[in-house]
């Protein structure tokens, strides 16, 4: 292992230490347990930032500032003041990618870096990561399973199974079609898996159908901090007037900024967000008002799949004690049986049942998340970004399940994501939100192919495409 011609040896603390952070950065894919859940990020950034001789604290809170700039924020100097629960995923992510480029490392290790952004974020990121390799001549290593981004953004693109390199080529021979005769199975899979930006037929809903959830009129978010510990300011609207239908046996897509109130309101479906107004209807119940006793029933018939699997799976209880929990709370069976289906319908086996969260990789413990909603027998699934963590070809095969319950069981699905490729082949309908609202609804056909809304029509400008022919 070396850096700049000089041997580094990974056992010596001491000399390590010296090069983490300034001279080799990293970018974690989980940014939940890359921030320090206790500081502001203000603080954390300015942390860091003091570990670069001659910086003092003005000017670490002034690089700290143009940083989060850089990686998309309007208002920096408010962001430094918030806690990292108080942000969305995407928001998190950018924080960690603001924190590791403003220390200007000779190389930057980005662990899957936009899993939680959508497409405008990636862009102005992943741009941002372009110019630093080109000025300052930071080397850049890009880990992702998004495809298309490798294709614009890298020059030469590895390919990894069983962990060992079984491929190496240029993004536009990898991406050839028909395919090399040389080029790797594994290669030939994940590119025969990458979703194409190609709706099916317009699905209307069968007339006279009743949602199964009905939204209207619902707003709301957060209380704000006042000046002490105990003083609870008036709420923060995240989530601003939406209305919206969702129907038993469709899938209906969410997309959307990161930040933009898509994860908010779907905790405020299952009454995870107290400060809400308007109506949830799941049938004939009303829920936001209602007792302990109909909101059992209505998380267990509504099951949300969390977007960050670290923190929605106990790191003290095996797989089996996570699946089994929601069960028997909602007095269902819990037999090794059972959660040995739930598993194998998200392409996991039995084995995985006594072993523990932190043995598995990120795409791994979403699926376990998954399978942990399916346990509970939904009549609808709120999946929260809930395949942003899996490789496509692992994608396509948690879509393939999503499919089946949905035309074995009549299962709803509300899949929230900001991979606008997997919602215009996997969705019958989609809703686009921007700043708390939902601008735009339609059918899945009409709306990738003829956008009204501004704010549309720059998501699907922005996405990344693998050759002209991609958007057909």
């Amino acid at each position: 292992l070396s850096l700049d011609g000089e041997s580094l040896d990974p056992g010596a603390a001491a000399a390590m230490h010296a090069v983490r952070g300034r001279r080799v950065a990293m970018v974690f894919q989980d940014p939940a347990g890359a921030l320090d859940p206790v500081f502001t990020v203000g603080s954390q950034l300015r942390r860091a930032l003091r570990r670069l001789p001659g910086v003092d604290r003005e000017d670490a809170h002034r690089r700290a500032l143009e940083a989060l700039a850089e990686v998309g924020f309007d208002d920096p100097e408010a962001l430094c003041k918030r806690h990292p629960h108080e942000l969305s995923g995407g928001m998190r992510q950018r924080c960690v990618i603001a924190m590791a480029q403003a220390m200007q490392p000779r190389v930057l290790l980005a662990d899957e870096p936009t899993t939680a952004l959508d497409t405008v974020s990636q862009s102005i990121v992943l741009d941002r990561l372009q110019r630093l390799a080109g000025e300052r001549g930071t080397a850049i290593l890009l880990i992702s399973h998004d495809l298309r981004l490798l294709g614009r953004y890298a020059e030469e693109v590895l390919v990894m199974a069983d962990g060992r390199i079984v491929d190496r080529a240029s993004p536009a021979a990898l991406f050839e079609r028909p395919p090399r005769p040389e080029r790797h199975t594994t290669s030939q899979r994940l590119v025969a898996s990458l979703p194409r930006l190609r709706p099916g037929p317009e699905s209307p809903v069968p007339p006279g159908a009743e949602p199964l959830l009905r939204i209207r009129q619902l707003a709301g978010g957060y209380p704000r901090h006042g000046p002490g510990w105990l003083h609870r300011g008036a709420p923060t609207r995240v989530v601003k007037d939406v209305d919206l239908d969702l129907f038993a046996g469709r899938i209906h897509g969410l997309a959307g900024a990161s930040g933009c109130g898509k994860s908010t309101l779907a905790r405020m479906v299952v009454g995870l967000v107290p400060d809400a107004s308007g109506s949830v209807r799941l049938g004939e119940q009303e829920l936001l008002g209602a007792d302990r006793a109909a909101w059992r029933d209505a998380r267990r018939r509504i099951q949300l799949v969390f977007q960050d699997p670290v923190t929605a799976l106990s790191p003290r209880r095996t797989i089996a004690q996570c699946l089994s929990e929601p069960a028997r709370h909602f007095g269902l069976d819990a037999t090794r049986a059972r959660l040995v289906r739930a598993l194998q319908a998200v392409g996991l086996d039995g084995d995985a049942l006594d072993r523990l969260p932190r043995q598995f990789s990120s795409g791994q413990r979403q699926r376990i998340a998954i399978a942990r909603a399916l346990v509970c027998e939904p009549d609808l699934l709120i999946a929260d970004e809930a395949l942003s963590a899996l490789d496509v070809s692992v994608q396509a095969q948690v879509l393939a399940v999503l499919h089946r319950l949905r035309d074995e069981n009549g299962l709803g699905i509300l899949l929230i994501s900001h991979d606008l490729a997997v919602l215009a082949e996997h969705t019958d309908e989609v809703s686009v939100m921007h700043e708390g609202r939902v601008v735009e609804h339609a059918p899945t056909a009409r709306l990738f192919s003829a956008p009204t809304h501004p704010w549309t029509q720059t998501l699907l400008a922005a996405l990344p495409r693998l050759a002209a022919g991609d958007a057909s």
